[in-house]
């Protein structure tokens, strides 16, 4: 998805439009190491009036800035210009800010006007020029998005530009990227890092409604009730995002005020865990900086879970490889498939210990997914920590792996092989509105096909199992 504006001119793209004017922003402090705080503030006594405005709202949220990939972007701008006969730009380092600002905005509201009802070029006075985009997870493949659009293309190429800013910010499984492009000469410089930290958006209700907002909207999953003593289970307040309603906009959990009618039911932990405690009911509030709260009631069953210590918990039983049909030892490997009702997320093992210990936390067993071959095309697994939640990642795409790594992913190496084309394919979907769970594997076509009917997008083929 990529929109583009100009300063006295409208990019076109799919009768998309923009609107403009009106605030200023605080700028971020340097960067000294790789934690980052971010904010869309304004200063000032116009801005400390408009903060108290009953309309304007305040959220953080958590992600990463990638200031690598910004560097990268322009220098493919640079190639475009070159290839085109038109100066390069220089990379301005308040436009990268104010450009990283914008990414984060979008986040929340995906459209040339800012949250607050102010126009993009309000970023930064610098600002003539404004491109964004969000889905690809890569500078080549963001270029790509923007060189195939008329508008964007106009905005890179355009010979009145002389400087650049560009803006990269993930939150959870979407990326957001800007280019913000001004007329004078590129001043400062830019470190081309990987910063996580948080971001402080300030937002007008009337452009982004609070109306929307809900517990856990960008997971497809059922609440746990009752929950029991002693289970715990993490509330995420969500936003739908104003401007592309197929993603939601996760509040960073520290940022909201937790409390529980009665912690002696259920107790809640200052970043939205709810913990059952014993017997009854109780309601778990979050209010948000502005003084707006949601509401949850959870029952709970049960008293206190408390192992006895001389009786230890037996392990579950659970199918062993040698009952799966096909399974030849030394030959090929049973991949295990669990999911987690938590999250939504399923998970793939061939390690019947791991197996058993995520069953053991609460997953459910699914059984038998595929069997793998003992060799072949390494399928990588990966981890990130940042998701609330946390969620795996597998690719046998040894650049995603890497890509992933680079951008705070934990590597987890090889997790199985891949026979070659000839053997059962295993079919890749991705849902673009959960943060947990956003991939699917299977070898079963038909389940593929009622997740693409459902709205999970058809990724092909992620790798092979046996025939």
């Amino acid at each position: 998805m990529t929109r583009a504006k100009t300063r006295g001119f409208v990019g076109v793209f799919a009768a998309l439009l923009a609107a403009c004017l009106a605030f200023a922003v605080a700028p971020a402090a340097a960067r000294a190491d790789s934690a980052l705080e971010l904010t869309n503030a304004p200063e000032g006594a116009d801005g400390i009036q408009l903060l108290a405005d009953d309309d304007i709202e305040m959220i953080q949220v958590s992600g990463t800035f990638h200031y690598y990939y910004a560097t990268q972007v322009v220098d493919l701008v640079n190639q475009q210009r070159a290839a085109n006969g038109v100066p390069a730009l220089t990379m301005d380092e308040d436009l990268t800010e104010a450009a990283m600002v914008r990414a984060a905005e979008l986040a929340l509201y995906f459209s040339h006007t800012r949250p607050d009802g102010s126009s993009c070029f309000t970023v930064s006075p610098k600002a003539s020029g404004e491109n964004i985009a969000a889905g690809s997870l890569t500078p080549d493949g963001t270029m790509d998005q923007w060189m195939n659009s008329t508008g964007h293309r106009e905005n890179i190429l355009r010979s009145s530009f002389s400087s650049i800013g560009v803006g990269c910010f993930s939150l959870g499984d979407v990326t957001y990227w800007v280019q913000l492009f001004g007329t004078g000469a590129g001043e400062g410089s830019v470190d081309p890092v990987v910063a996580t930290g948080y971001a402080t958006l300030y937002f007008d209700t009337a452009y982004v409604p609070v109306d929307r907002v809900g517990f856990n909207l960008n997971e497809a999953q059922l609440d746990p009730q009752p929950l029991a003593a002693g289970e715990s289970y993490t509330l995420w307040l969500c936003i739908p995002n104003a401007g592309w309603d197929a993603v939601f906009c996760t509040f960073d959990g520290d940022g909201l005020t937790w409390e529980s009618s009665d912690p002696s039911v259920a107790s809640v932990d200052a970043t939205g865990v709810v913990t059952g405690v014993s017997s009854g009911r109780a309601t778990i509030s979050a209010t948000t900086w502005g003084g707006r709260t949601w509401s949850k009631t959870f029952e709970v069953s049960g008293g206190a879970v408390v192992p006895p210590v001389d009786d230890p918990v037996t392990p579950p039983q659970l199918s062993e490889p040698e009952d799966v049909p096909g399974y030849v030892e030394g030959e090929n490997v049973v991949m295990w498939r669990l999911y987690n009702p938590n999250t939504g997320e399923h998970f793939y093992t061939s390690t019947q210990s791991e197996r058993a210990d995520l069953v053991a936390a609460g997953w459910k067993d699914e059984g038998a997914g595929w069997l793998a071959p003992i060799d072949g095309t390494p399928v990588y697994r990966l981890y990130n920590s940042v998701i609330p939640g946390g969620d795996h990642h597998y690719t046998r795409d040894k650049a995603e792996y890497d890509m992933l790594v680079s951008v705070g992913w934990t590597g987890e190496g090889i997790g199985w092989y891949s026979e070659d084309e000839s053997g059962a394919p295993i079919y890749r979907q991705y849902n673009p509105n959960a943060t947990n769970g956003t991939h699917n594997y299977t070898a079963d076509a038909s389940e593929r096909d009622m997740l693409v009917s459902l709205g999970w997008v058809d990724e092909g083929i992620g790798w092979y199992g046996c025939r």
